[in-house]
């Protein structure tokens, strides 16, 4: 049965590439569901960009943005923001992402980590230091709570 699904994955795959899909094009079509709203159309086409290129960053972090709405995904979007910055670990998209994922699921010292890689990454990035605020507020430590709350709003100031 094994044989048979995977004979089954190998021809839709090849389908695929004799179309001439890319990694990108589905990517960017999950894009394109997702701003629309339409979420199963979104994470289909992230999952066909992943199937197609399994190490494909954007596939990974796509899916991250489907699973993070829905709070009984969150562990699917943890898993998928840590593949897509495993895959780049330049990326600060997916280490906000995955920061806020963390966050939500209340793992709060996870989440320091990933919110200061991203604004490590791109110090243009000053919601990063808000959220670390957060965390560090959820955490209980009251004086890196208002440190880095200070210094997202000296920030903002100066934009």
């Amino acid at each position: 049965m094994l044989r048979y699904i995977s004979a089954l994955s190998l021809i839709f795959l090849m389908q695929i590439a004799v179309q001439g899909k890319t990694s990108s094009f589905y990517y960017d079509k999950g894009v394109e569901f997702f701003k629309a709203g339409n979420m199963i159309e979104a994470e289909n086409n992230f999952k066909l960009a992943v199937q197609i290129n399994p190490a494909y960053t954007l596939g990974h972090y796509g899916l991250g943005r489907v699973y993070i709405l829905q709070n009984d995904k969150l562990k699917d979007a943890i898993k998928h923001f840590k593949l897509s910055v495993s895959l780049d670990q330049s990326f600060a998209k997916g280490w906000f992402k995955l920061g806020l994922a963390e966050l939500i699921s209340g793992r709060y010292l996870d989440s320091l980590h990933s919110f200061k890689k991203a604004y490590e990454i791109d110090e243009t990035f000053i919601e990063a230091l808000y959220n670390l605020g957060t965390a560090y507020d959820l955490l209980g430590d009251e004086l890196n709570a208002i440190t880095y709350y200070r210094l997202y709003y000296r920030k903002v100031k100066n934009l």
